[in-house]
């Protein structure tokens, strides 16, 4: 019975003569195949000085303000503006508030 290291080195050898096989083929194939277009990349503008970053906390509860507040003054001293979200420092157990807090 071959062990579990030769069966992923196998499974992995034959996943990579099919990839190669299929690109191949595909080379050979020409432009047969209609591409799909790029993706368009949206960027939002840059953040000028003075800006304000609002900052929300959809996952764990905050149980000490201190890492918090050094994140609002490490924003701050960029020349940003901060603003806490309506339900940044709700709770609900260990999670951020309720399911519906966390949404909004």
């Amino acid at each position: 019975m071959p062990t579990r290291r030769e069966v992923i080195a196998a499974l992995g050898a034959t996943i990579a003569t099919g990839a190669l096989g299929s690109s191949s083929l595909s080379a050979q194939q020409g432009s047969s195949r209609s591409r799909l277009p790029s993706p368009t990349i949206v960027k939002p503008p840059r953040l000028t000085p003075g800006g304000v970053v609002g900052l929300v906390n959809p996952a764990r509860a905050i149980f000490e303000t201190e890492p918090s507040d050094l994140q609002t003054e490490s924003i701050e001293a960029l020349g940003l503006q901060t603003r806490k979200g309506e339900n940044y420092f709700a709770r609900r157990g260990y999670l951020a508030g309720t399911d519906q807090q966390r949404a909004d």
